[in-house]
């Protein structure tokens, strides 16, 4: 069983503002209110520790859906049965990241790090250092590489970088959710990102310029949890729809940024206090939720 490390970084509570109205944005929310989906199948994962939960990361598809947290230990599952194909009830803590540091890119021969205060990039042409300005105080998320532009969203603002030397290139109008995979760049070379002015909408952004090429739904969310792309641009996005702490749902977005539709999460013993995780792999949605739960929906 690889190490909980390999499975990605701890979930920690939203730490941005929940979203707000603008009656600039042109466009209400949506509350579809049609059926839900049944998922292809539901894991309850048996605890294996009886102190409450602490942490939660996942999950990874890979060849099997990776999740781990204090209360089941580090579990692989079969993506098309759900059924538990190994286990390590005792796998540690993932060490935490440097207190500065929001992100990592490794890709397209860049190294580049996010920290509150810069973003810094290492590649073919040299390393450069871009100041963010103001420090980055209530979350980031990317950086992110398209199109010869690195992008980040800094405090809900989406700002782009030049890959060869840092020149800063432009800010996109409106505000950025900050969540866990809100920020992507998809196989036509477009930027990804979700939209949080007055709900949650997955946009199209142009790299060289900043423009927004397309938008698609927007629905209702207090606070964007997580969210995650596939390589066309479909998306599933993990939201808060209201302040009862209790009333979550993922909301699937097709290549078009047409809603697909709205799986809630079974409401929790309590107030849903941990970050759920989404990933979009082989046309299907799987979320991990309350440190204990899995589920499959198809996309």
């Amino acid at each position: 069983m690889a190490a909980v490390a390999a499975l990605g970084a701890c979930r920690d509570a939203p730490r941005h503002a929940p979203i707000r109205g603008d009656a600039a944005a042109g466009q209400r929310p949506r509350d579809f209110g049609d059926t839900p989906p049944a998922p292809r199948w539901r894991a309850e994962l048996a605890s294996a520790a009886a102190e409450p939960l602490t942490w939660a990361v996942g999950p990874r598809v890979r060849a099997t859906v990776r999740v781990a947290s204090s209360a089941v230990g580090a579990v692989e599952l079969d993506p098309m049965t759900g059924a538990v194909v190994a286990r390590d009830p005792d796998a540690p803590r993932p060490p935490p990241r440097p207190a500065d540091e929001m992100g990592v890119l490794r890709a397209n021969g860049l190294a580049c790090r996010l920290g509150r205060a810069a973003l810094r990039c290492a590649g073919a042409t040299g390393a450069w250092s871009a100041p963010i300005e103001p420090a980055i105080d209530a979350g980031g998320a990317g950086p992110v590489a398209a199109g010869g532009a690195v992008a980040v969203v800094a405090d809900e603002a989406l700002i782009a970088f030049a890959a060869g030397d840092g020149r800063r290139l432009w800010r996109a109008p409106g505000r950025y959710a900050t969540a866990p995979g809100a920020l992507a760049a998809d196989a036509a070379g477009r930027l990804r990102a979700i939209a949080v002015d007055g709900g949650a909408q997955p946009v199209a952004i142009v790299p060289a310029t900043g423009a927004v090429a397309a938008r698609g739904d927007r629905v209702p969310a207090l606070v964007v949890w997580a969210a995650a792309f596939a390589p066309d641009g479909a998306a599933a996005v993990v939201v808060r729809r209201d302040a009862s702490l209790r009333r979550d749902a993922v909301v699937a977005f097709g290549a078009d940024g047409r809603r697909r539709w709205t799986w809630p999460l079974p409401p929790p013993d309590g107030a849903r206090v941990d970050r759920p995780g989404v990933a979009v792999a082989d046309g299907a949605v799987f979320v991990f939720y309350d440190g204990r739960s899995v589920a499959r929906l198809d996309l």
